[in-house]
């Protein structure tokens, strides 16, 4: 009995680290910007060209899924590129891309 305690624990937190990990593909902004970046390294301002978000806010989200390292970030000369970084978040990125995108 007391196994099966430490086992519903052990899944209580795993689910509220998934759930903070989901709640980052809760906002349309966050989702548009990943769905740009899943083909491929953008810059800010084309990602603004391809998703007509609002450059403060494609900077913003940009930095919290920085943080939450879901993409990274690479300078070229005066560029600067930002890409996915984590497999997991591609791989649900495909899966929401394919069901609601095509």
């Amino acid at each position: 009995m007391y196994g099966a305690i430490e086992n519903i624990k052990s899944i209580e937190n795993k689910a509220g680290n998934a759930s903070g990990f989901l709640q980052l593909f809760s906002n349309k902004s966050r989702l548009l910007i990943l769905c740009t970046l899943f083909n491929g390294k953008k810059t800010v301002n084309e990602i603004v060209l391809l998703t007509q978000v609002k450059q403060a806010f494609v900077s913003k989200n940009l930095m919290l899924l920085k943080q939450h390292k879901v993409v990274k970030s690479n300078r070229k000369g005066r560029y600067i590129y930002y890409e996915i970084s984590d497999e997991t978040v591609k791989e649900i990125i495909a899966i929401l891309y394919k069901r609601f995108c095509k």
